[in-house]
């Protein structure tokens, strides 16, 4: 398995954590939050294109067998982190919307169709960026 600098093992770095809950995560930097998920190799885990494994392996023919699968070990342990660091990064009122959910997926699909979806987020994002214009030292 390719490492990540960010990745060992299957476990997120606890320095990338705590850098990533220092902003918490709104509909106006949800697409900065995006980025640093993907900058993280960690988007996979988000929009499902990295697979989840079987948790057990098969034997050589095919039939199943009492070993745990590593690569399904690997994959649950950075999803459940990201399952424990994506609500941490929420407002109190956010939170409770994401409680229900049970993987990393689950959590950012609601807070998409919380937040809007991609146009809205951009929406948001760029009456943000207006907001804080400025020209010749005087807001626009």
């Amino acid at each position: 398995m390719a490492h990540d600098a960010s990745i060992s093992d299957g476990a997120l770095s606890f320095n990338i954590m705590i850098h990533m809950l220092n902003i918490l995560l709104t509909p106006s930097n949800f697409i900065l939050w995006r980025r640093q998920l993907q900058g993280q190799a960690l988007y996979g885990h988000i929009d499902g294109f990295t697979p989840t494994f079987p948790a057990m392996l098969t034997s050589a023919d095919g039939s199943p067998s009492s070993i745990v699968n590593p690569a399904f070990t690997s994959w649950k342990q950075q999803d459940q982190q990201l399952v424990s660091l994506l609500p941490a990064s929420l407002k109190e009122e956010t939170l409770a919307e994401v409680l229900h959910c049970e993987t990393s997926q689950q959590i950012w699909t609601t807070l998409e169709s919380l937040f809007g979806g991609d146009s809205k987020i951009r929406e948001i994002a760029i009456r943000d960026q207006l907001l804080h214009l400025k020209k010749d030292s005087s807001s626009v």
